[in-house]
């Protein structure tokens, strides 16, 4: 590891996780961009006590010495299962709504693919007569894995562009899928979810909400801003979170 950001996490007892954080991002905006940067971070931010930040830049390790440290630290955080699913040739053909076929997307790197596969098969399961097509965007899985979705019922694989560097670790390439998916995939509904989403139950309620009023959202219930929101946040808008009542939106679903 570059001995700045070495020096800079044995500083962490004395400046604090919110302090690391920031030279350590200091170091990413300035193009030191690395894995061992990465799970830096990820440790950073687990000390942070933000656990899914923290997720997010160990989902984004592709470095193959590194691998096994991340994944380690990933299932930690979240530790997840993922299920076989019984290759196909071809989709079974699905009813078209009148205004196009319905799209399911989604999209994740390689430490991200077993809970797609996991997504994937239960989308096989419960609704795949339903839609139309599977879009999956390729945030940095391998090859094999690449190869391996593209021999699943429904399944088609687009590589998001590096258009950013904090677009795989703070969700930035979301957008970007999201417009190019509704732009370039399908003339009708379309349904993100996130590769850690495992579907239940037919989606035809929802794809019906969808048709119906042009879209639809999910809001994390009682969950407040101001209790996933760092104080950097409220600093830099000039917010005062003590009155702040607005809630999240699930950006998952």
């Amino acid at each position: 590891m570059d001995e700045s950001i070495t020096q800079i996490l044995q500083e962490i007892t004395i400046l604090g996780p919110e302090q690391i954080v920031c030279r350590l991002l200091d170091h990413l905006d300035n193009g030191v961009d690395n894995g061992r940067l990465r799970i830096a971070l990820a440790k950073a931010y687990k000390q942070f006590g933000s656990a899914s930040q923290s997720r997010e830049f160990l989902k984004t390790i592709v470095e193959p010495d590194l691998l096994l440290e991340s994944r380690e630290m990933l299932n930690s955080l979240y530790p997840s299962k993922s299920i076989e699913i019984p290759k196909a040739t071809s989709l079974p053909k699905s009813p078209i709504s009148p205004t196009g076929p319905r799209v399911i997307c989604t999209a994740a790197s390689a430490w991200y693919f077993p809970q797609l596969i996991n997504l994937i098969g239960s989308l096989h399961k419960h609704c795949l007569q339903h839609i139309g097509k599977i879009v999956v965007y390729d945030l940095g899985m391998l090859p094999q894995q690449v190869d391996y979705l593209s021999g699943l019922a429904g399944v088609k694989v687009k590589m998001a562009p590096r258009f950013a560097p904090h677009a795989m670790s703070w969700s930035a390439w979301k957008g970007w899928v999201l417009r190019d998916c509704a732009e370039n995939e399908t003339d009708g509904a379309m349904l993100y979810l996130d590769a850690g989403n495992e579907v239940r139950s037919d989606l035809s309620n929802i794809f019906n909400m969808i048709e119906c009023q042009g879209y639809l959202l999910f809001d994390c219930g009682s969950q407040l801003n101001r209790d996933g929101a760092s104080d950097i946040v409220y600093q830099h808008f000039d917010l005062d979170r003590a009155t702040d009542t607005s809630l999240l939106i699930h950006s998952g679903i």
